[in-house]
């Protein structure tokens, strides 16, 4: 394994199973690391590892009794799962953890630097900032270097003469959004989708885990919202085309698509995280875990405001540390991120119902983050002028591509939406120039 590409969850667990089974070893290779029980971001982790320091300190022997002492059972059961993961020298994980540590609070301090010059008084002060937050240090783990530019070259060469990708996009389940962006997501890329509260975000991007699926990718769907249950029968709704039942008995025509649809489910690789985290990095070591046991195609998580809170001085600052984090995770893990968010209230004071990039709750980092922002829009309940079903998606950031405005179909009783019969840009907005739009 390139300890490199190894996550902190994963170099956590392994250096406790060693401690249980080879502490000598362990207690050795933990002195010499330099690391501290602070760095370790899994909390049983740390607990566990620092009830074993204190029993190692007192008696110099320990073993996972004395790890688990204060655990409960279920998390005693996950540490005595790990056991396995028990190596004969855990020196480069302790390594991997303490640089991953550092990078954490160097990306920190450029962070602090970079808002301390957009807040700067005087020209002088920006320029302070700039240089401070260019001066700071962000170590690597060995062999986490970039590829060399000969090789990046090549491999680029290659791609551009055969016209085949080396990682094709995937699909975003429609086609207007395909042909704008140049075939659907792609690795290494933020993008973010929002709309109201009701405005059908959750069932595009469940849209977008099932194109993704069909392309034969793994996708983990991270839900801040929605249980596990829930998103599963919307799914079988979209596939089978049957309205969610709720009491009522299924006929037998709905019964047989919704056994279609839950079969095809069932062979999909996907998985859903429902639970309320405590913490972001929580949710992190769940998908870089994901990722280890099989590497995931895409990632999509609602939604960006209901992640807990930092404890950054404001909610902006906490939102924006998540967003980084997420576009950092996006080119750690080499796929599409997908991240849901919630706009502000700002359209309906203006009166036009239209979103703008200013209206997503702490815009300032989501913009500079993201690669790509969309609006979901449908006219209000009530508004004539607007036939049944009709919803617009709008691509306000497109690092990318040209920035356009598409009509879409809403079908309500399926949680779905459709491409139009028009799939050419809506006109009368900043579509670019038209060279640059893929028809």
């Amino acid at each position: 394994m390139n300890i490199a590409d190894v996550c902190d969850v994963t170099a956590e667990r392994v250096v406790l199973a060693t401690m249980v089974a080879n502490g000598d070893h362990a207690a050795k290779a933990w002195q010499a690391s330099g690391c501290t029980v602070e760095m370790l971001t899994d909390t049983v982790v740390r607990r566990a590892v620092s009830a074993w320091l204190d029993a190692y300190a007192i008696r110099k022997t320990a073993g996972l009794l004395d790890a688990t002492a204060t655990l409960s059972q279920y998390e005693r059961d996950r540490v005595m799962a790990d056991l396995h993961l028990d190596v004969a020298d855990c020196a480069p994980y302790l390594r991997s953890i303490r640089v991953h540590h550092e990078q954490r609070e160097a990306m920190i301090a450029i962070q602090r630097h970079m808002w301390e010059a957009a807040t700067a008084r005087s020209p002088e002060d920006r320029l302070d900032a700039l240089s401070a937050a260019k001066a700071v240090h962000v170590p690597r783990i060995d062999g986490q270097a970039s590829k060399d530019k000969a090789t990046l070259l090549k491999e680029l060469f290659a791609e551009d003469v055969s016209g085949v990708e080396k990682l094709p996009p995937v699909s975003t389940s429609l086609r207007c959004l395909d042909k704008a962006m140049s075939g659907g997501f792609r690795a290494n890329r933020l993008y973010v989708l929002s709309a109201r509260p009701g405005g059908g975000k959750t069932s595009l991007a469940l849209a977008m885990l099932v194109a993704a699926c069909k392309e034969g990718k793994r996708v983990a769907f991270v839900s801040l919202e929605m249980e596990a249950s829930e998103l599963h029968r919307r799914l079988a709704s979209y596939l089978s085309g049957v309205p969610l039942l709720g009491s009522r008995a299924a006929t037998p025509s709905e019964a047989e698509a919704l056994r279609k649809a839950y079969a095809q489910m069932s062979a999909w690789d996907y998985e859903i995280w429902d639970r309320p985290p405590r913490s972001y990095d929580e949710v992190v070591q769940w998908l870089c875990a994901q990722h280890e046991t099989q590497p995931l195609g895409m990632v999509i998580l609602d939604y960006l405001q209901l992640l807990p809170s930092t404890g950054a001085e404001r909610d902006d600052l906490s939102i924006g540390q998540h967003t980084t984090r997420s576009k950092n995770l996006a080119k750690l893990l080499g796929i599409p991120f997908i991240l849901i968010a919630q706009p502000n209230r700002a359209a309906e004071v203006r009166g036009d119902g239209r979103y703008r990039m200013s209206d997503l709750r702490g815009s300032g980092q989501i913009e500079q983050d993201a690669d790509w922002i969309a609006f979901l829009w449908q006219p209000p309940q009530g508004a004539s002028g607007y036939p049944e079903g009709y919803a617009e998606i709008d691509i306000a950031k497109h690092r990318h591509g040209p920035k356009v405005r598409f009509r879409l179909q809403w079908h309500g009783a399926t949680y779905r939406y459709s491409d139009s019969d028009e799939e050419t840009p809506i006109k009368g907005i900043d579509t670019g120039s038209k060279s640059s739009y893929v028809a």
